[in-house]
């Protein structure tokens, strides 16, 4: 399993078909098979929907954001009885 960096100010990540689609202003759009990946962490300003973030849980993916120096771990399975995932902070 490998970790994806996402490192460009303005990307654009969603999910589609099983796979993570990645778009940068001015480059061609990028695909990543979902079972190569198990963890995505995003050091720039990033956008993603809430769908993308819940198949990305659902695929067990992890999710790190990055806001400067502290880092932000989103968990991969919910709270017992909640249905939420909650964000968890790394430090």
């Amino acid at each position: 399993m490998t970790t994806l960096y996402i490192d460009r100010k303005g990307a654009d990540i969603r999910w589609r078909d099983g796979a993570l689609e990645l778009r940068i202003e001015g480059n061609s759009p990028r695909v990543v098979p979902g079972k190569l990946l198990d963890r995505i962490v995003l050091r720039a300003e990033t956008s993603l929907t809430s769908t993308t973030l819940a198949a990305l849980a659902q695929a067990g993916i992890g999710v790190i954001a990055y806001s400067g120096h502290a880092g932000t771990r989103i968990r991969r399975k919910p709270v017992p009885d909640s249905g939420f995932m909650p964000v968890q902070q790394s430090g």
